[in-house]
């Protein structure tokens, strides 16, 4: 089989053009995973503060839930628990929180985060403490005045 130049000339210059599409596609696929994880972060920073206004969590190191906040999440503690313990391969806050959210989201917005007026994700920050079995600390408040 003999193939002409002009043929091959531009099956390379076809191949050599897709690839360079095929870059350009995974640096913008990897810019927007970029922006995607900063504005995971921003509103993650967002929760804590809103947690630690509205006493769902206290602040020292490492920040806790509240006893307060532990009695509204009572109901689906136990779930919770499970289904962090279900993972073998231990995944970081964020993964994590994203997987509770996948799997509760509709209830804990239902039953936790609306009764309470928790808008900015301190519900989600809490229901990770909750999974992970963190203990409530007590409410005095460690956050200098």
């Amino acid at each position: 089989m003999n193939v002409e130049t002009g043929t091959l000339v531009t099956i390379v210059i076809n191949l050599v053009a897709l690839f360079g599409a095929a870059l350009h596609f995974y640096a913008r696929i990897a810019k927007l995973e970029l922006k995607v994880d900063t504005i995971w972060e921003f509103i993650m920073r967002r929760a804590l503060s809103e947690g630690v206004a509205k006493n769902v969590f206290k602040v020292n190191s490492p920040v806790r839930i509240t006893s307060e906040a532990s009695v509204w999440f009572a109901p689906i503690a136990e779930e919770l628990r499970n289904f962090y313990n279900s993972f073998s391969n231990r995944k970081s806050d964020g993964e994590m929180m994203l997987e509770i959210e996948r799997k509760f989201g509709e209830q804990i917005a239902r039953e936790i985060c609306r009764p309470h007026n928790l808008v900015a994700g301190s519900c989600l920050r809490a229901a990770l403490e909750v999974a992970k079995g963190n203990e409530p600390m007590n409410d005095i408040d460690l956050l200098p005045e």
